[in-house]
C-alpha cells in the first residue's frame, strides 16, 4: 500500500492553520474615472460656464448717444440737437449704472460723453454765433457803398454862394459840435487817363469823361473818424440843371482813394481822389459840392467853384 504525498501545507496535525496574506487592494475611488470639473453629458449647472452674462442694455443706448451728440456738437445749427442727446445720453447712463450685477463701463462713458457734448455744443453756439455775426460786420464793412454812375436832378439849383480852392468848411451835426473839417484842393475835369490807368476802371459812358477831385479832411469828434463814407463830392453843371455824383462803384480812384479812409484819428488830416463823370462837351464853370452825411445828422452842400 503505497502513501499519499505530502501536503504542501502541511498536515492537519501539525498546527500550520495560517494562509498567506494577500496583498492590501487601494479604496475605491471613482474620481479616476470621472472628472469632476466637467458636467454630465446633456446637463448645464445654473450660473455654470454655459450660462450668458447679463448686458447693460441703457448703459449701451448711452455710449452710442454720447458719441453721436458729441459729434452733432460740432455742426452748426445742429448742435442745438446736443442738448436733447446729452440730456438723454445722461439719464440713460445713470439708468445703466445703477441696474445691479450689470457692467458700468459702457454706462460711465456714455454719461461722460454725453455730459461733454452738452459743453460743446455750448461753446460752439457761442463761437459759431459770434463768427456769424463779426462775419457779417466784415462783409457790411468791406461792401463799398453802392454808387450809382450818374444821378441827375431835373430841377436847376438857385444861385449859391461859391468857395475858393482850399477854403475849409465845418461840418456840424445835428448839436451844432464840428464833427469835420474838409475842403476841396485840387481837380481836373478831364482825367480819364489817369482814372483808366487804374486797373479794373471801365471806360467812361458815352458822352461822358472821368473828373478827378482832391478832397482833405480831418476829423473833429469821435462820431466822424469814417471821412470817406459820410463826406459826398457831386459836380453841379454850368447851366446848373444836372449834378453828378461821384458814386460809381466801378471806380476806383488813383492813390489815395479817398473813399478808403476810415477809422481815422481824431484831428489826422487824410486827403485823398474822388472820381466823378462829367459831360464832355461841360464848358466849365460848374461847381463842386462837398457834403457830410452821417450817424449824426447832415450838412452841406458847399460848392466849390470851378474855373
Amino acid at each position: 500500500m503505497t502513501n499519499p504525498p505530502p501536503s504542501p501545507y502541511g498536515s492537519a496535525g501539525e498546527g500550520n492553520t495560517q494562509q498567506p496574506p494577500y496583498p492590501a487592494q487601494p479604496p475605491y475611488n471613482a474620481s479616476q474615472f470621472y472628472r469632476q470639473d466637467q458636467p454630465h453629458y446633456g446637463y448645464v449647472p445654473v450660473g455654470g460656464q454655459g450660462s450668458p452674462k447679463p448686458g447693460n442694455g441703457p448703459g449701451l443706448a448711452s455710449l452710442i448717444i454720447g458719441i453721436v451728440s458729441v459729434g452733432v456738437a460740432f455742426i452748426p445749427f445742429a448742435n442745438f440737437l446736443s442738448f436733447l442727446l446729452g440730456v438723454t445720453g445722461i439719464v440713460l447712463g445713470i439708468i445703466g449704472l445703477v441696474l445691479a450685477d450689470r457692467p458700468r463701463g459702457q454706462a460711465i462713458w456714455g454719461t461722460v460723453l454725453s455730459f461733454v457734448s452738452l459743453v460743446l455744443a455750448a461753446v460752439m453756439i457761442v463761437a459759431y454765433t459770434f463768427g456769424f455775426i463779426f462775419a457779417i460786420g466784415e462783409a457790411v464793412d468791406e461792401t463799398p457803398r453802392a454808387r450809382p454812375g450818374i444821378t441827375a436832378t431835373p430841377e436847376p439849383r438857385a444861385a449859391v454862394e461859391s468857395l475858393t480852392l482850399g477854403s475849409p468848411v465845418e461840418f456840424v451835426d445835428t448839436d451844432g459840435e464840428t464833427v469835420y473839417l474838409a475842403t476841396v484842393t485840387a481837380y481836373d475835369l478831364d482825367a480819364t487817363d489817369l482814372v483808366l490807368a487804374v486797373e479794373g476802371n471801365p471806360v467812361p459812358p458815352e458822352g461822358m469823361n472821368w473828373a478827378m477831385v482832391s478832397v482833405a479832411a480831418a476829423p473833429r469828434a469821435q462820431a466822424g473818424t469814417d471821412p470817406g463814407e459820410e463826406i459826398t463830392v457831386e459836380y453841379l453843371a454850368a447851366d446848373g440843371n444836372e449834378v453828378y455824383s461821384a458814386t460809381d462803384d466801378l471806380n476806383a480812384a488813383p492813390d489815395p482813394d479817398f473813399t478808403e479812409f476810415t477809422d481815422v484819428a481824431l484831428n489826422e488830416t487824410v486827403v485823398g481822389n474822388i472820381v466823378i463823370p462829367i459831360p464832355s462837351d461841360d464848358p466849365g464853370g460848374g461847381l463842386i459840392a462837398l457834403s457830410y452825411s452821417g450817424a449824426e445828422g447832415t450838412d452841406g452842400p458847399y460848392y466849390f467853384a470851378v474855373d
